[in-house]
C-alpha cells in the first residue's frame, strides 16, 4: 500500500530501493543526506512530482532539502 503522504509516495517510488526507512524521516531531516543521492536523482524526484502529483517544483530544487520544504507545493 502507498504512503498517504504523496512526498513519501514519491521518495519511495525513486529511493524505496536504497534501505532507508523513508516512514522514519522526519519533516526537517535533510534528504541528500538520508537518501545519499545526487544531482541526477534531484531530477528525478522534481519529474516523479510533476508526473504522478501534478505538482510544479521550481528550477532550483536543489535547494529544497527536506520533506517540509517539498509538502509546501502541495495543496
Amino acid at each position: 500500500m502507498a504512503p498517504a503522504d504523496p512526498v513519501l509516495h514519491a521518495l519511495e517510488r525513486l529511493f524505496g530501493d536504497r534501505g532507508v526507512d523513508l516512514a522514519a524521516l522526519r519533516a526537517e531531516d535533510c534528504l541528500a543526506d538520508a537518501l545519499d543521492w545526487d544531482s541526477m536523482d534531484v531530477v528525478d524526484l522534481g519529474m516523479e512530482l510533476r508526473r504522478h502529483h501534478g505538482v510544479e517544483i521550481p528550477e532550483d530544487i536543489d535547494q529544497i532539502d527536506t520533506i517540509a520544504k517539498l509538502r509546501a507545493f502541495f495543496p
